[in-house]
């Protein structure tokens, strides 16, 4: 018999049974007081657990084999990544969307990396190529990284390499609202939390709260026909009083997916006697809305960005410290 260390009672064993009564686990008992006996086991007993012992030690154990076998670059799951062998099993739609929700687990606050910047993240200064020559060698990860290169016009595949300034197609355009690549976060006014896709929108919102304006995330849901016969909606930005705005970068307007849209709310607008603008960087004056003035406003409580890694590195390139 054995005394339970937490009430003292003698006991065949400590069971999870009785340390229920402590609100403890076995775990936990064993953390509290280490080295305390769980159970006293008769010779007898010990004799028969010492006769069935089978010794899977080194080349005894049945996974030996598969072991040598990597280590030889034989295994067939050599080189491949979780979502190949997912592709294998599940095909390919199935796969895409097991990895689309373990991408999610592991992003944002998630990941174990989230927050470690600089030195303090391991990862620091090592470019995806040397993750991939450390894994698969030099000769591997070298074709994986023009294969890579050429996939995502990397470097001179891409057809804006070395064109500086203006030069570059992609010169003073923020990204696009509609790729979801833009800033985004929630304003928090008129009793609302109202989200914001762009750094562009933000401005537009700030402008429009400095100025004692009051506006709503737009709710009319727009339907139209594409030029390729495709049905699809669309919902505007902003209202304000019997008018919708669409925000949009300048350059973007005259775009023929933009035009397409504007022109189905132009005649949801005239059908429900509503009116309908665009809202461009060009419209206000919106310059004063530069880091200084977006951090005061998120200490403020009125802005709040989406905390993720990749969203926080967009509003520091956005919003730079400057004087403006």
């Amino acid at each position: 018999m054995i005394n339970c260390l937490e009430c003292n009672k003698e006991l065949k064993r400590i069971s999870h049974t009785h340390l229920k009564c402590h609100n403890m686990t076995v775990k936990d008992y064993r953390k509290k007081y280490p080295g305390a006996k769980i159970a006293i086991f008769s010779e007898e007993h010990k004799k028969n657990i010492s006769k069935n012992h089978i010794d899977v030690s080194g080349k005894n154990n049945p996974m030996f084999e598969r072991g040598e076998l990597l280590l030889q670059n034989k295994n067939g799951m050599f080189g491949k990544s979780i979502l190949d062998v997912w592709k294998e099993k599940y095909g390919e739609e199935k796969a895409a969307y097991l990895w689309e929700l373990r991408r999610k687990k592991l992003s944002g606050s998630n990941s174990v990396l989230f927050g470690l910047t600089g030195d303090s993240n391991h990862r620091f200064g090592i470019s995806i190529e040397d993750i991939w020559k450390e894994k698969y060698g030099d000769s591997v990860a070298k074709k994986m990284w023009e294969e890579h290169c050429i996939k995502h016009l990397r470097g001179e595949n891409n057809p804006c390499f070395g064109l500086t300034g203006e030069l570059n197609a992609s010169y003073g355009i923020s990204p696009s609202i509609l790729s979801s690549q833009g800033l985004q976060g929630y304003l928090n006014v008129f009793e609302k939390r109202m989200m914001f896709r762009s750094s562009l929108e933000l401005k537009i919102f700030l402008f429009l709260l400095s100025k004692n304006i009051e506006f709503d995330l737009c709710d009319e849901r727009i339907k139209y026909i594409t030029k390729n016969g495709n049905s699809k909606t669309y919902l505007p930005d902003i209202k304000i009083g019997n008018t919708i705005y669409e925000i949009k970068q300048s350059c973007l307007v005259d775009s023929e997916t933009v035009q397409e849209k504007f022109e189905a709310l132009q005649r949801y607008c005239l059908l429900n006697n509503l009116k309908c603008e665009f809202i461009t960087e060009k419209t206000y004056e919106i310059s004063f809305v530069n880091k200084e003035y977006v951090n005061m406003m998120i200490e403020n409580g009125k802005v709040e960005l989406i905390q993720n890694v990749k969203n926080l590195s967009k509003y520091n390139r956005i919003f730079v410290d400057e004087k403006e």
